[in-house]
């Protein structure tokens, strides 16, 4: 019995041998067709406008743009040398009107990094100075405040998402 095993699998490994030197010589031979270049000058594109300029301070950051179903925008602000200077803003712009407003400053919750709008309409901020979560009305009015905490470790949370049933999940 233990002989046959070893007489299978030294046909099974003389099958895989003759099975790759085929392929070699396939592929020394150019059986192989060759891989398709990409003409770029194919690729549909197009330039980028100014649709609107928020800031003249080229050191701002504006981060985690999100559009409500009305198709306002809202995003933070931070300033990426002083980020404890501004850097707790959340602004809205009206794309009717392309007005900009604050519609969120609070000097104890800064550092922002993103704006996610819940399915019921709440703005979830990600204060990754600040180590939380704030929640607020599209208006701007706070509902609370989330400690981003885990086994008592303050966390430092940057981006979230939503699932299908409105539970979020941060990095």
């Amino acid at each position: 019995m233990e002989n046959r095993t070893i007489s299978a699998r030294k046909r099974f490994s003389g099958l895989s041998l003759l099975i790759v030197l085929v392929l070699a010589i396939l592929l020394l031979n150019g059986c192989v067709p060759p891989r398709e270049t990409i003409n770029l000058d194919n690729v549909p594109s197009i330039t980028a406008t100014l649709w609107l300029k928020v800031t003249d301070n080229p050191k701002a950051i504006l981060e985690g743009p999100a559009f409500d179903r009305t198709g306002n925008l809202y995003f933070c602000y931070t300033h990426y040398t002083d980020p404890f200077n501004g850097g707790g803003k959340i602004y809205r712009v009206s794309l009717a009107d392309k007005v900009v407003k604050i519609i969120y400053d609070d000097p104890e919750h800064s550092g922002f990094a993103s704006v996610k709008i819940h399915k019921d309409g709440r703005l979830f901020l990600c204060g990754f100075l600040s180590g939380d979560i704030v929640v607020i009305d599209p208006d701007g009015t706070r509902e609370k405040v989330l400690p981003a905490i885990y086994n008592g470790n303050k966390l430092i949370p940057d981006d979230m998402d939503f699932d299908r049933d409105g539970n979020f999940y941060f990095s």
